[in-house]
């Protein structure tokens, strides 16, 4: 018996927006614009298409037959590609405060930050100590941060500033494009929005006394220890509390 068999090429096609008798297949094949995410995909499978469109004559006793055939077909096989991430990770004021104050403190563990925060940023930044927790694991997931962990007592977390963190924290400082400062001060907003000046400047005047002299006694203290930026930072909020108290005096003299 002699067979003869036409085959045109075979035709292979990758399709890594595909997942095989997935729901979405459909849906996905009629949003054309629509894409996977490139940054750290990882392709696991693909889909093989084999067409075999052939004309067989096969001549046999009880005569011929002429048919054509697709198979299609699913074969896994090892990961072949992954796309690095291209971007680099987005800061924010609170990932430099906690790569500042780490690389003033270093090892630190979250706590220390946080007390740290408490008694310095904390004056003139808003900050929530779930913020800094949470920083700290990010930071360390894209390598900013280096951390290891006690292995005996507490087993607390230490973190330490990498090469990659002090580049960018470097750069942040160095960047002379500075946004806008903000001031968010309820008595100030009770005053624009009609509220009684008398009356509170007799809540904010002692307030802002306390607070001026607390700041003049640090600055005062000579085992404080306080230099460079944070005794700048100290002496501009020294100054601010000064204006403060003149401003809240003069509406009482009214």
């Amino acid at each position: 018996m002699e067979h003869r068999l036409a085959v045109e090429p075979v035709t292979h096609a990758v399709r890594a927006d595909l997942e095989p008798g997935g729901a979405g297949t459909q849906q996905r094949a009629a949003e054309p614009g629509r894409q996977r995410p490139l940054e750290r995909e990882l392709i696991d499978r693909h889909l093989l298409v084999e067409g075999l469109e052939a004309e067989a004559v096969i001549e046999a006793r009880d005569g011929g037959r002429h048919g054509s055939s697709r198979m299609v077909r699913y074969e896994p096989f090892e990961p072949y590609a992954r796309l690095a991430c291209m971007s680099t990770p987005r800061l924010s004021a609170t990932s430099f405060i906690v790569l500042g104050l780490v690389e003033q403190c270093e090892p630190a563990t979250p706590y220390d930050l946080k007390r740290i925060a408490q008694l310095s940023i904390a004056n003139f930044w808003s900050l929530t100590h779930t913020q800094l927790y949470t920083e700290c694991d990010r930071l360390s997931a894209v390598g900013y941060l280096s951390e290891e962990r006690e292995q005996q007592g507490r087993r607390r977390r230490l973190f330490r500033l990498t090469e990659s963190g002090r580049v960018a924290l470097d750069d942040w400082r160095a960047d002379g494009v500075v946004a806008d400062s903000e001031v968010r001060d309820a008595s100030l907003l009770k005053l624009f929005l009609g509220g009684e000046p008398a009356a509170i400047a007799r809540r904010q005047l002692p307030v802002h006394r306390r607070s001026l002299e607390a700041y003049e006694a640090l600055a005062g203290a000579e085992d404080a220890g306080i230099t460079g930026g944070p005794r700048l930072a100290l002496t501009a909020g020294i100054e601010i509390e000064r204006a403060y108290v003149r401003f809240w005096a003069s509406l009482l003299e009214e």
